[in-house]
């Protein structure tokens, strides 16, 4: 099926013959979640595309898409799509500035947005924006007396006021609609200097959504639970392209502060997020479990270690077979049930998952698949998958694509999935994607002997101290946040004599082991422990305590929860300077 699709729509086209009636997309209302089909889908995508083209959307034009993760996303996202125009995704997170840098860079011709503080961002900058000719606004009660907007309700309406004729120029239309034509342009993140506009195919996304769908066994049975931001290519292609091209189900849910509870009540059976929420919810396991309770999970996650790892051998013992079936119906089953009950794995990705971290859910019973990915690679380029995966690597490279290592151990990509390029920034293109078409990922990284992929750090992040020697930073942080009792980690040192960090305590967990104990001194002998499984150069030697976790808010972290390193360093440069001050550490 996924090779007749010349585009992004036709996903839903084909699900719309097959399966008109099937559950496609759920929302809460009124406090329920309420059923969207496939064929309610496609005529909320059509109906968005005529009224689009009404308003003078056509072919190359491009569309900003400012909200949060709801049915309006895909709707609108598809039928820009579906009338040749780019959808332009923007996180909801973005100042008014970083807004309009992107408005400006591709020209967008109409913005749609979410909600009224959305609406009100765009405002202060529209009139700068000379391109822009209309807004939408998604929130049903959300009108403003600007001529420029118009509710989402409005040109759904317009569209349903075709004629018959309109119609039938938009399927024609869509059917020409190839895999070289422009589908979107996704904006970097920024860690460092502007945002770049990648440009991605429909070709690109296909590629992906055939390579992800071959190495995980995704059905139409399956159920997603939406919550990472759709302005983020990650979660776009894995947690809702990929849905719909099988014919399953997506819930969206109500905020990333109700992903428990809504956990419980749509029962996903895949559930996809970045590392930090997996550090939350085994945070929250283990708070959990105490006196005699934290015994027995203890005993009951030794067991199913020794269980799975002699599975990795295929011979397990009946006596390690009976405890695992005794500590899963005891403890492992329960804790389970807390993800709804039908849970078959989770994916991670956007960032490096810990290798602890994914041991304890494996020993769960709950295996957690990492990935590897960038924007510009639409975006998997590696995974783990079921029945073979390592944990601590990214797994190995998707069908369609080939990798390599630099002289420098910069992984590169060669596929079918790579971007057209950057918009507007051809020089730009041309530093990351050379003659022979690799794509270079600016990541270090190892391959083994099996074919495994172990991501070392971004190229560009490396610390390197005074005397000559490189450090990962994120190998480091890794190995602190391995402890239950550091919540957040960013290290410090280039062109210093030593590693230092800054550290973010999981203070109501330090306060339960040791009621008297201040986070410094506690954390010390730990941090000494963590370190010395490191070389002596790379071991944190230092450390300030901070009182609150990094923000996206406080402009700390990326929309995707990447450390803003800059940022961090210039902000905190008051409490990082005393650290070297009069310094004479000598590392070997």
């Amino acid at each position: 099926m996924l090779e007749q699709c010349q585009n992004l729509v036709q996903l839903l086209l084909h699900n719309l013959n097959r399966r008109p009636n099937k559950q496609a997309l759920y929302v809460k209302r009124q406090g329920l979640y309420t059923p969207i089909t496939y064929q309610e889908f496609f005529e909320n995508v059509k109906w968005m595309a005529l009224g689009l083209s009404q308003l003078g959307v056509g072919e190359n034009d491009f569309v900003a898409l400012i909200s949060g993760n709801r049915p309006e996303w895909a709707f609108s996202d598809l039928g820009i799509m579906s009338i040749g125009a780019v959808n332009v995704p923007i996180y909801p997170t973005l100042t008014p500035s970083e807004i309009k840098y992107i408005l400006q860079d591709c020209n967008a011709k109409v913005v749609i947005v979410e909600n009224e503080q959305h609406l009100e961002k765009v405002l202060q900058i529209v009139a700068e924006c000379g391109s822009v000719q209309h807004i939408i606004t998604l929130d049903r009660h959300l009108r403003n007396a600007n001529v420029m907007c118009q509710a989402f309700d409005d040109v759904v309406a317009l569209g349903k006021q075709s004629t018959s004729k309109a119609y039938e120029e938009y399927l024609a239309h869509l059917d020409r609609i190839r895999p070289e034509h422009l589908a979107s342009v996704v904006y970097t993140s920024g860690t460092t200097g502007e945002p770049k506009g990648v440009m991605l195919t429909h070709g690109n996304f296909l590629a992906n959504i055939r390579d992800i769908t071959l190495a995980l066994p995704i059905s139409d049975t399956d159920v997603v639970l939406s919550f990472l931001p759709l302005s983020h290519v990650f979660e776009r292609t894995t947690g809702y392209y990929c849905v719909v091209a099988v014919g399953g189900s997506i819930y969206y849910a109500e905020s990333i502060d109700t992903v428990r509870g809504n956990m419980m009540e749509a029962k996903p059976t895949i559930v996809i997020s970045v590392p930090r929420l997996y550090e939350k919810m085994q945070g929250r396991i283990l708070d959990a479990m105490l006196g005699p309770r934290l015994v027995l999970f203890n005993w009951a996650t030794r067991v199913s270690q020794r269980y799975h790892h002699q599975n990795r051998g295929r011979t397990i013992s009946v006596g390690v077979r009976l405890q695992y079936a005794i500590a899963n119906r005891l403890v492992l089953k329960k804790v389970r049930e807390k993800t709804g009950g039908r849970l078959r794995f989770f994916v991670s990705g956007g960032a490096p998952l810990s290798k602890e971290v994914a041991r304890f859910f494996e020993n769960l019973g709950l295996l957690i698949i990492e990935g590897y990915g960038l924007t510009e690679t639409a975006p998997v380029i590696c995974c783990n998958r079921l029945d073979h995966y390592k944990l601590g690597t990214v797994g190995k490279v998707l069908a369609s694509q080939e990798i390599r290592l630099g002289d420098d151990g910069e992984l590169q990509v060669k596929g079918p999935n790579i971007m057209a390029g950057y918009l507007n920034r051809p020089d730009r293109t041309a530093e990351v994607i050379d003659a022979e078409g690799w794509f270079h990922t600016g990541d270090i990284a190892e391959i083994d002997a099996d074919g495994f992929v172990k991501i070392i750090d971004r190229k560009k992040e490396l610390i390197v101290l005074s005397n000559g020697k490189k450090v990962a930073p994120q190998l480091v942080e890794m190995k602190l946040m391995s402890s239950e009792f550091i919540a957040q980690a960013i290290v410090v040192g280039d062109n210093r004599n030593f590693i230092s960090a800054l550290i973010v305590p999981n203070f109501d967990r330090i306060k339960k082991a040791d009621p008297s104990a201040t986070a410094m001194a506690f954390l010390t002998p730990i941090i000494h422990k963590k370190m010395a499984e490191l070389a002596n150069f790379e071991q944190v030697k230092k450390f300030v305590i901070l009182d609150h976790e990094f923000s996206i808010e406080a402009g700390e972290l990326t929309p995707s929860l990447k450390l803003r390193r800059k940022i961090i360093n210039q902000k905190y440069g008051h409490l990082i300077d005393p650290l070297y001050a009069g310094s004479q550490a000598v590392q070997d």
